[in-house]
């Protein structure tokens, strides 16, 4: 009995927890694009390209995302944690 309450309760909090995750990710969407609509107009006439990456997506991701390959181009880190 005290176990079917435990699993309940974890369904429960899982649940909100995803739903806070899926949240805070639409306001973090949000951000960048302000953010980056706001700078556009400084980089008139260049290229502009957007990399989107992370350790959880895999060992190729983790190291763009730690070793420093992009030091040597201008840039901006937008850091989602």
């Amino acid at each position: 009995m005290q176990i079917k309450k435990i699993h309940k309760k974890t369904i429960k909090y899982k649940i909100r927890f995803d739903n806070l995750y899926d949240e805070f990710d639409d306001i973090t969407e949000q951000w960048n694009h302000k953010f980056l609509n706001k700078h556009l107009c400084d980089f008139d006439g260049c290229d502009i390209f957007i990399f989107h990456y992370g350790d959880e997506d895999g060992a190729f991701f983790s190291l763009l995302e730690h070793t420093g390959v992009f030091r040597n181009l201008p840039h901006w880190h937008i850091n989602n944690h």
